[in-house]
């Protein structure tokens, strides 16, 4: 089958999307890192998955992958290929047509993949043309939830000891049913749910009536499961025995992890469980690796505030501080810019409570008071580890305030976290800790607060009257739209589907530095970096109502009016 070889870059450059000075930029960072230019492309923000599929679709002439291609798509036909081949090659089966097989490519001009493929098959391959997403989607959705069910029942068996010590439980019952496949399957089956859901949470609750089984997806708990209350302690067991906890122990909170790596599934499931009235609640944190994609396309920053934070990251020294709640994304942030700067002329060092995901290439150290190892204290053992960039899961005392103050003075890039509401109120908090103000104006070079909003879903939101939110009608233009979430099948009848993050970046400029010096308080910081060009967190909220991408009762759930 014969390709047009045209490279990507001049296809992108063709089509507008990028002009010569972008192309060269991301060439000399492929040359570094070593990833390919599609992806480098994204990552700087430069274009989307979507136009360099549209862009190969134009030039090339091959269709683009379809929703109704994604469905339906059967057993025999994804099994024409061994599964390591799909995964290594960034390809997948979609179905047969005569002597032709459709195949869906991320690159399509990959003819050696072609060729061995048409060789494998004895069938000739007709592209698809298709986003790294959707390889990824395709993968998980047919292969990586079977994959997930086998490993999960894979898990060997702790053999159960009766140590129960309470009159009022019937030992060979519970004996019984921890050993019984019903249970394994059920709690399995409550793991995996979790996963193929992208749920962040799993929470296993007793009821009066039954034990209640919540997800929470893009922020809010949903309830999907009810089981009969007689079977809450063999379930907990159940969780506990494969986390490595103590299954005699129910008075006690007790805090144990699950670790799945196999194929392209890669979770870490952070266990927490809660003795109450009713009995133990098991709340399970999913830490999922597979679906994680540190590139600042999927953060979204504004294309004006992903400039500037670049900007300020790419300094050789000073601070940068991430706020917001528990919850909202600052800890991908941090990561997305320590993937954006690492490379191999870098030493990066992170302290973190705990570590939540593994980067190559950087140096990642736990949180350990036990062993002493404080943030204050690695952080002092950092700065003999001659390190160019320093990342501080969390700023909690004025004594790693001050460390990681002074690592900041003396050369190094410095970036941390502070649970404050409002950028400038990270200032004031820095302060109240009992750092002085001209250390903070010399040291601080940004600010961002973050929040996460959930995103519309695409198949069932509609137009609203924007004038009827009484709250936002001084903030708006003449052409400003808005849409409201409906419900469908797709999302579940909630309206939304994933999350986005809403953003605002306060520059330290001179202005800025002379208030802080004048410890003025957060609203005249605030006010100050709002006449030197910041957009706040509310107003960057209806920049994306007004793109369709949330609705106005989001913005106005996470973000205050300013």
């Amino acid at each position: 089958m014969g390709l047009n070889k045209k490279r990507l870059g001049d296809i992108l450059i063709d089509e507008n999307l990028i002009n010569e000075q972008d192309l060269q930029e991301a060439l000399k960072e492929q040359k570094r890192s070593n990833k390919r230019l599609g992806q480098i492309l994204v990552e700087l923000g430069l274009v989307t998955e979507e136009e360099i599929a549209t862009s190969l679709n134009h030039q090339l002439g091959i269709l683009l992958l379809t929703e109704s291609d994604k469905k339906n798509i059967k057993d025999e036909i994804i099994g024409i290929l061994d599964e390591e081949y799909i995964r290594e090659n960034r390809v997948f089966p979609i179905r047969r047509e005569g002597k032709m097989l459709i195949l869906a490519m991320e690159n399509p001009q990959n003819i050696v993949a072609v060729d061995e493929i048409e060789e494998k098959t004895n069938l000739e391959v007709m592209p698809r043309i298709t986003t790294p997403s959707n390889i990824d989607s395709l993968i998980e959705t047919y292969l990586g939830e079977r994959e997930l069910e086998e490993f999960i029942d894979s898990i060997d068996e702790i053999a159960f000891e009766q140590v129960v010590d309470d009159d009022d439980i019937d030992q060979s019952l519970l004996q019984e049913q921890l050993e019984d496949t019903p249970i394994i399957k059920t709690v399995n089956q409550i793991i995996v749910t979790g996963i193929r859901h992208k749920a962040s949470d799993i929470h296993i609750e007793p009821m009066e009536t039954g034990t209640r089984v919540r997800y929470r997806i893009d922020g809010v708990l949903q309830t999907e499961m009810v089981f009969h209350q007689n079977i809450h302690m063999a379930l907990v067991s159940r969780i506990k025995v494969m986390s490595g906890l103590d299954i005699a122990e129910r008075r006690k909170a007790q805090d144990g992890r699950i670790n799945i790596e196999f194929g392209n599934i890669k979770a870490d499931l952070r266990i927490s469980i809660l003795p109450s009235v009713l009995g133990e609640k098991v709340v399970i944190r999913i830490f999922d690796n597979t679906n994680l994609k540190l590139s600042f396309n999927s953060i979204g920053f504004s294309a004006d505030n992903l400039r500037k934070f670049k900007e300020l990251i790419k300094k050789p020294n000073g601070m940068i501080l991430l706020t917001g709640p528990t919850g909202s994304g600052k800890t991908t942030t941090l990561y997305t810019a320590l993937n954006y700067l690492n490379e191999d002329t870098k030493n990066i060092l992170t302290i973190e409570d705990p570590v939540e995901y593994q980067i190559e290439g950087i140096t990642q150290t736990p949180v350990n008071p036990k062993k002493d190892m404080t943030f204050a204290r690695v952080l002092r053992i950092f700065l003999r580890q001659d390190p160019d960039i320093i990342m501080v899961g969390e700023i909690r005392d004025k004594e790693t305030a001050e460390t990681a103050i002074q690592a900041a003075l003396t050369g190094h890039l410095v970036l941390s976290t502070l649970h404050t509401n409002s950028a400038a109120g990270a200032i004031s908090r820095l302060v109240n800790m009992g750092v002085e103000p001209f250390l903070i104006a010399d040291a601080v070079i940004g600010v961002v607060a973050q929040r996460l909003v959930r995103r519309l879903c695409p198949q069932c939101s509609s137009d609203v009257d924007s004038t009827e939110y009484h709250l936002v009608n001084d903030y708006l233009t003449a052409d400003f739209t808005a849409l409201q979430a409906d419900g469908c099948d797709f999302c579940n009848q909630i309206g939304y589907k994933g999350r986005t993050a809403v953003h605002e970046l306060l520059e330290v400029t001179p202005k800025i530095k002379e208030s802080i010096v004048a410890k003025d308080p957060s609203d005249k910081i605030e006010q100050v970096a709002i006449e030197e060009g910041m957009i706040t967190l509310f107003r960057d909220g209806l920049d994306k109502v007004n793109q369709g991408i949330t609705s106005i009762e989001e913005v106005l759930r996470v973000a205050d009016i300013s």
